[in-house]
């Protein structure tokens, strides 16, 4: 994902991401969010959503147990979101399942309708029929 996109969901969601600043020997969210910039609206719509059901657990927020519901890695594997936190509730997994497969019928460079596609590398990506074919034209994989 752009820069751009990734610093506005770090500014807009600060609590959920925090562990960006942290060192690869830390987390993996050191490397940022790993997707294609079409998903963007998806992760926000998953931020806000695991956000308020962080602030709804009636944690101080200053606590360690309100900074342990934290991303500690977002990306694609196998054409698919993988949203993965340090703490979650059973609500927030159903949420994040319901994005990971949200996620597989929405392309990841332009967020448009989608599905997952095996290229000729092995490579799984979830892309429109447009973007697909802009891969195979360059001879280019993920």
């Amino acid at each position: 994902m752009r820069n751009n996109l990734q610093a506005a969901l770090f500014a807009d969601f600060p609590n959920l991401y925090w562990q960006r600043t942290l060192p690869m020997t830390e987390t993996a969210m050191c490397w940022g969010i790993c997707t294609g910039d079409g998903w963007e609206p998806l992760i926000r719509r998953l931020s806000i959503h695991l956000t308020k059901m962080t602030e709804g657990l009636g944690l101080n927020p200053s606590s360690d147990k309100f900074k342990s519901y934290t991303a500690s890695q977002v990306k694609k594997k196998f054409g698919e979101l993988r949203f993965c936190m340090e703490r979650s509730t059973p609500e927030m997994e159903d949420a994040i399942s319901e994005a990971a497969t949200e996620s597989m019928e929405t392309c990841d460079a332009c967020g448009g309708k989608g599905k997952t596609n095996e290229m000729a590398s092995g490579w799984l990506v979830t892309r429109c029929g447009k973007w697909v074919q802009a891969i195979e034209s360059k001879g280019e994989e993920e």
